[in-house]
């Protein structure tokens, strides 16, 4: 079954879904080819301009396509990294494209800054702390203009302290430090934020499982800890960095689909660690992980040059954060793997969205902090739904309708 978008179905998505990968990969494969990686003013060196005069030129129309597809999975800095060098690319698109690059560098600026002020505030304060996804992988890029970051991910601990009062010396900690909280207490992760733009997601554990279908990644990762190499700090070896990433897009991809910036990273972790990385013991790990396994290999063969066009297409029509198609669409597909009549599914469906589900989905049904008792949870649900949730609610019953 495809799960390519509807909105990726016409001939000028296709023709730029083509055009953004063509231009991740001449910025990732021409920097890995240069011998310095990156040009005098700061840009990846791309192919050289015979090269760039030789490629098919694309329709303005096609351009404009392309950089919806841009902006919706966050890759302005890498792609600008070749498309600036392009004759073909319209004038009116150079402008925006190049001040959405300078944004992804100073934004990864602020993250780096951010990010060393508070490892350092914490491991003072006894926390053992893991940085995890683009804190890992940005720095592994030819030049950090090209990988985008929205949050910055840390597995933290504090040891000898319980998990609530660790999440209150952490909550006292991030204040210390000018960060507010956002979400506590709440899922698998506490978000503290901070002016221009930071916000730092604090991971006590890495996944959860609402309906089986990230059971043995949840089991896999019960205790990340024990994951780490020996050494006095805790911190994880290459492959189990890359296992993570594996294991991270996946879990977007089945929920409601993962964006083309999962690949770029793959072509990056692949490029960086290759040597390192032991691919007959990669594949016997997530041989126990189910679908994982096939996953990773369809991404890393593309990610090495084999051609692809469905999943880019399917990536590309993602978003960096997947869609409410897509989150509709997978689920009902999950509980047609599961046996389930389509009308039941539907049924299920609408069911799991109205009513608390446990555990799993506490964080939905509280109001400043304070859980909800079962009796008032269903009318907050649907007042909420029907109101600051509104067009999420009437796009979820459109992807419900349409569904097959």
């Amino acid at each position: 079954m495809t799960r390519v978008p509807e909105a990726m179905g016409d001939e000028v998505s296709r023709e730029a879904s083509g055009l953004v990968w063509s231009l991740v990969r001449e910025a990732l494969v021409a920097s890995a080819a240069s011998p310095a990686g990156v040009a005098e003013d700061g840009t990846a060196a791309t192919a050289d301009a015979a090269d760039r005069r030789r490629a098919p030129q694309a329709s303005p129309r096609v351009w404009a396509r392309a950089w919806q597809l841009v902006r919706s999975n966050s890759v302005e800095g890498l792609t600008w990294a070749a498309a600036r060098h392009r004759p073909d690319l319209p004038r009116a698109l150079r402008d925006p494209w190049s001040a959405a690059a300078d944004e992804t560098l100073w934004r990864c600026l602020q993250f780096d800054i951010a990010r060393e002020r508070v490892v350092a505030a914490l491991t003072a304060r006894g926390f053992e702390l893991l940085p995890l996804k683009g804190a890992v992988v940005a720095p592994l890029y030819p030049d950090p203009s090209m990988r985008s970051m929205v949050d910055n991910d840390i597995l933290y601990r504090l040891p000898g302290a319980d998990l609530p009062r660790a999440q209150r010396e952490l909550a006292r900690a991030m204040a210390s430090l000018g960060f507010e909280p956002e979400h506590v207490g709440e899922g698998c992760h506490d978000t503290f934020v901070a002016p221009p733009c930071l916000s730092f997601e604090m991971h006590h554990r890495l996944f959860q499982d609402r309906d089986g279908r990230l059971a043995a990644i949840e089991a896999r990762y019960r205790d990340p800890w024990a994951l780490a190499g020996p050494g006095p700090a805790p911190s994880w070896p290459a492959h189990e960095h890359y296992l993570y990433h594996i294991c991270h897009a996946y879990k977007h991809y089945e929920v409601a689909g993962c964006g083309i910036r999962c690949l770029a990273d793959e072509m990056v972790l692949l490029e960086a660690w290759g040597d390192e990385l032991d691919l007959d013991r990669i594949e016997a790990e997530l041989a126990a992980l189910g679908p994982v396994a096939a996953f990773e290999r369809r991404l890393r063969r593309c990610a090495q040059g084999a051609r692809d066009p469905e999943l880019i297409a399917e990536l590309l029509g993602s978003g960096a954060y997947g869609t409410v198609e897509g989150f509709v669409g997978r689920g009902l597909e999950a509980a047609r793997r599961a046996g389930e009549a389509p009308w039941r599914a539907r049924a299920r469906y609408v069911r799991g969205r109205l009513l608390p589900r446990g555990e799993a989905d506490a964080h939905v049904y509280r109001v400043a902090g304070v859980r909800l008792p079962v009796p008032l949870a269903l009318p907050f649900r649907v007042g909420r739904a029907l109101t600051v949730r509104l067009p999420r609610t009437l796009a979820e019953l459109r992807a419900l309708m349409r569904s097959r």
